[in-house]
């Protein structure tokens, strides 16, 4: 794929996506981490139309967040902390974050109550699907609609993301790419944190991604 400022200048695939189909430039895949773009996107639309306040903290939105007291003197998390990458969450709760039938992702809230920041909010960056995924549930209860809906009309489907969707993609819908292990078609295991890692989308849906950032 090439974006030249609002033009997509090339756009291809290559490779299988399944055993017998050629992959092309509208073949879905799950993007991982480009995810939180979507759910990012999704916060700030939320925060133009003064729906969602970046400066609130976590817990005015989700009464029920909470995580381990590792740090006393750190201040809470804010909504900001949380588009930043400036949480002090961890990455990823390792335990369910992939599976064939993965938990739904509202489950890591829960989670949370046991799990310990790795560093006080504010004061280091690092990506964090596990935060992103927390941001989804904050869109969610700001939208007052599910997360994966909101995204689709506010996000996906103005961009023009054709073939993009949230979804765990432990059933894999037709169009997406299959897994593959050692040149074998396989199936992939899904993943629990949609916001942070479950969007599935195709080079010429990302490329609208690009022209609306370089734009």
């Amino acid at each position: 794929m090439l974006v030249d400022g609002d033009r997509v200048v090339w756009a291809e695939g290559f490779g299988q996506a399944a055993r017998g189909t050629v992959a092309t430039a509208d073949t879905a895949y799950r993007t991982g981490g480009i995810s939180a773009i979507a759910t990012l996107l999704a916060a700030q639309r939320l925060v133009d139309a003064g729906r969602l306040d970046p400066d609130a903290l976590v817990t005015t939105v989700l009464p029920r967040f909470a995580v381990r007291d590792r740090f006393p003197d750190a201040r809470p998390i804010t909504i900001r902390d949380l588009m930043t990458h400036r949480s002090g969450l961890p990455v990823e709760h390792l335990d369910g974050a992939l599976a064939k039938r993965p938990a739904p992702w509202a489950t890591v809230l829960e989670l949370l109550n046991d799990t310990a920041p790795v560093a006080p909010p504010g004061t280091r960056t690092q990506e964090s699907p596990l935060g992103i995924t927390v941001l989804g549930l904050a869109v969610q209860a700001a939208a007052g609609v599910p997360f994966e809906a909101y995204v689709q009309d506010a996000v996906l489907r103005p961009l023009g993301m054709a073939h993009a969707r949230l979804a765990t993609g432990a059933a894999p819908a037709p169009g997406d790419a299959m897994a593959h292990r050692k040149g074998e078609p396989r199936a992939a295991l899904g993943v629990r944190n949609v916001p942070g890692l479950g969007l599935h989308a195709s080079v010429t849906d990302l490329a609208q991604i690009l022209r609306l950032l370089f734009g």
